[in-house]
């Protein structure tokens, strides 16, 4: 499962691929897709959600700026994870490139919706 969040009322161009048909963002437009895990963690991060199974909402115009203040100031170590191993078991964690990238896209993508003002929109 996963969490895709993206400007409210993106425009999507329809393609073709080798899978079949799929949607992405018009050009000037981004999205960004994170697992849940991680989009729990970065919610909890940023002080939009004190519970993990609740990866829907939007972020109001009014609300973005103080996102957007917040992942300025936070230290993608804070968004890193070990991975971590019991017997079969593997939890993938978030190496520090991995953790630096992601909270930059997020970082852009709140930067995007101020500029057009517009809210964000995530499930």
């Amino acid at each position: 499962m996963s969490v895709t969040f993206s400007l409210k009322d993106t425009p999507y161009d329809k393609v073709i691929t080798e899978y079949g048909e799929d949607y992405v963002p018009k050009d000037g437009w981004l999205e960004l897709n994170l697992c849940n895990t991680n989009a729990a963690d970065l919610l909890v991060l940023l002080n939009r959600s004190k519970d993990a199974r609740n990866l829907y909402g939007e972020w109001r115009i009014t609300e973005l700026h103080d996102i957007l203040q917040l992942l300025r100031k936070l230290n993608s170590i804070e968004f890193e994870k070990e991975t971590l191993v019991d017997g079969n078991l593997v939890v993938c964690g978030r190496d520090p490139e991995y953790a630096s990238t992601r909270v930059g896209q997020m970082r852009k993508l709140v930067e995007l919706a101020i500029s057009k003002d517009t809210s964000i929109v995530f499930s």
